[in-house]
């Protein structure tokens, strides 16, 4: 069986289309899920050393390497209709950056991000090498808590990326994963969507169908693509159900293997 990722079908791209369907039942591949990552398409020996940094050696290690967070573009809020202490993603431009010295050599670095509707003030913290990387006139996604200094709007730490048009265009949830020095956020999701499009259908699945209808779990294979690249938020809940519910079992089941050999044991 050729181990290289192949061109979606049309059958696996019906199930990215409809989440709330269940998979196509296709062979389990347990052999293919043990091959190193390098084996991936497009994949060479330096991203694979990037990849195993983040702990993923195999393929089976990258369908479980999860997103740290999400950017939700389907719930985009427009900067003059921020509330204080919520938590929101924002895209707009930086208009300025600068760092100002403080006591006992530290160092603040603040930008202001103008979306067309106002502005609000980001700052960090020790950081001095973001002015830099964070220059006027870039597009930039900004997440965080909303706090106010002098009765305006700002973000103390939050999160950021420089606006990639694509997942705008979608407006779809954007996977944030861990990343490491040499392997930016846009390469990251191309490794995975191409990963999790075609393995994710080949992981063995333990649950029998009789039992996730029952409990109303997803079939693992969805588990995996709505964790990764989540249709809604409904679709991300369920998904994270499922993967726990599986932490929860394996669990008892490793109790309940070890109960029985204590009780095969012979008394003293």
């Amino acid at each position: 069986m050729d181990k290289s990722l192949t061109e979606p079908t049309t059958e696996e791209t019906e199930i990215e289309e409809a989440a709330d369907e269940p998979p196509a039942e296709i062979e389990p591949d347990i052999e293919g899920l043990k091959q190193p990552v390098n084996s991936i398409k497009g994949v060479g020996p330096k991203i694979a050393q990037k990849l195993e940094k983040l702990g993923a050696k195999t393929i089976y290690d990258l369908l479980y390497l999860f997103p740290r967070r999400y950017d939700d573009y389907t719930l985009m809020k427009p900067i003059n209709r921020l509330n204080y202490g919520e938590q929101v993603t924002v895209i707009g431009t930086i208009w300025q950056t600068r760092a100002k010295r403080m006591k006992g050599n530290q160092t603040m670095v603040q930008s202001v991000i103008n979306d067309g509707t106002g502005s609000i003030q980001a700052t960090w913290f020790n950081q001095p090498w973001l002015t830099k990387q964070l220059p006027a006139g870039m597009q930039i996604v900004l997440s965080g808590i909303v706090d106010q200094f002098l009765g305006r709007p700002v973000f103390n730490s939050p999160e950021w990326e420089p606006l990639e048009l694509e997942p705008l265009r979608t407006r779809r949830i954007v996977p944030v994963y861990p990343l490491t020095e040499g392997l930016g956020g846009r390469r990251m999701r191309e490794i995975m969507d191409s990963v999790i499009s075609y393995w994710s259908l080949r992981v063995p699945d333990a649950l029998p169908e009789s039992m996730r209808r029952r409990l109303k779990l997803y079939p693992l294979s969805q588990a995996l693509q709505q964790i990764h690249f989540p249709d809604s938020q409904e679709s991300l809940h369920k998904a994270r159900k499922r993967l726990a519910f599986d932490e929860l079992f394996l669990l008892q089941l490793g109790m309940q293997s070890q109960r029985r050999q204590w009780q095969s044991r012979a008394a003293v």
